[in-house]
């Protein structure tokens, strides 16, 4: 193994869905994506700039909220978290998990940080493209609805997976 070879290998993230069969029962598929709402943060400027800074913030975060995310206080939806970054949304037998392998993809196993009954979701499907950047949506039994923009192409048995959860 060459110099470049042993430098590739020391950064390359893991093999995601061998990662999940490993570590993750009854895994179906994946999909890598980040909430379309999401919660502002971050540094928004000084003194008077931050106050405007702020502001705009708030008012940019309620139109996307009220865009991407639907339903009533205490829903399902509105109980997800809303972090700018990037989770896995896996599909089990059981359930639909929100795990976490870090900002730079390489913490395995992840972390679970929301798993939902696939008896309370009554559909994942695309909002026009199954492309990154595209959106897609959570469809609750509740009523609620979450967006999720795709960030990298699904894997292999993510798509059939969500179509059966609508059949």
């Amino acid at each position: 193994m060459g110099l470049f070879d042993s430098i590739k290998k020391a950064f390359a993230a893991p093999d995601l869905s061998e990662a999940m069969r490993e570590h993750v029962p009854g895994y179906r598929g994946h999909i890598m994506v980040t909430p379309s709402s999401y919660e502002a943060g971050g540094n928004t400027g000084v003194g008077g700039t931050a106050l405007i800074g702020r502001a705009i913030g708030k008012v940019a975060e309620a139109a996307s909220s009220s865009k991407h995310i639907g339903g009533e206080p205490g829903s399902l939806a509105r109980q997800l978290p809303r972090e700018g970054y990037g989770v896995a949304l896996t599909i089990t037998d059981t359930a639909v998990e929100l795990l976490d392998f870090g900002l730079t993809m390489r913490e395995v196993p992840p972390t679970k940080k929301v798993t939902i009954a696939l008896a309370s979701i009554a559909s994942l499907t695309d909002q026009g493209s199954r492309e990154p950047k595209a959106h897609l949506r959570v469809t609750f039994t509740d009523g609620s609805y979450f967006d999720y923009r795709i960030a990298m192409l699904a894997s292999e048995g993510f798509w059939p997976a969500a179509e059966s959860l609508a059949a």
